[in-house]
């Protein structure tokens, strides 16, 4: 049975969002991510602090901590998810959806940061 591991609500990922060390995947492997939406479409970012150098570029090597794969969609379309280098994003319905999302790299370092429209909370589950 899965575990309740943390809730992030829509207030700690609004404006900047929430920096996280360590996303709970480093740890747990494939994670169930439970948005509990309102009754208006909202939006979700998972976005890696990667540090961009002189040029303002990301530097090359840099390792992508939001990178993996994306299964047990639940009242999210797979075209909803937006995925390209360095974060992910999801468009939200209303009411309560989910998926699996399971990192590439689960070493424990890296930060990301958490950001969202709406009026949702988050809640991340092991599998």
């Amino acid at each position: 049975m899965p575990t309740l591991l943390v809730t992030h609500t829509a207030a700690e990922m609004e404006g900047q969002g929430k920096l996280v060390s360590s996303f709970p995947g480093d740890v747990f492997g494939p994670l169930i991510m439970q948005f509990n939406n309102g009754d208006t479409p909202a939006y979700f970012t998972m976005e890696q602090v990667t540090g961009l150098n002189e040029l303002n570029n990301i530097a090359g090597g840099t390792s992508d901590y939001c990178a993996g794969s994306f299964s047990s969609l639940n009242n999210i379309s797979e075209v909803g998810i937006v995925h390209p280098s360095y974060r992910f994003s999801v468009a939200l319905p209303p009411g309560t959806s989910s998926m699996v999302f399971e990192a590439s790299i689960g070493d424990g370092s890296g930060q990301v940061r958490l950001r969202g429209t709406g009026n949702y909370n988050l809640q991340v589950f092991d599998q």
